[in-house]
């Protein structure tokens, strides 16, 4: 298995491409992974920006905590 390490930037237009109504395998299919990949990354985001855990900020970097605790690269 492999880390999908995308930049801030990327993770910024998946977001939007969602935002817009697109599916995770129309997202997926546009940045070039797969609909399980954008599934995951997207419920990350979920999770981390979730309103009752904290203001709904990101910190930098906020994925890399989980790849590191599944041993992931990061």
């Amino acid at each position: 298995m492999s880390a999908d390490i995308r930049t801030d930037a990327e993770i910024l237009h998946i977001m939007d491409l969602r935002d817009i109504g697109l599916t995770c395998r129309e997202i997926g299919e546009r940045v070039g992974t797969t609909k399980d990949a954008m599934n995951g990354l997207l419920g990350r985001i979920d999770r981390a920006t979730e309103p009752s855990k904290h203001d709904g900020t990101m910190p930098p970097m906020w994925w890399r905590d989980g790849l590191s605790r599944r041993g992931g690269n990061g």
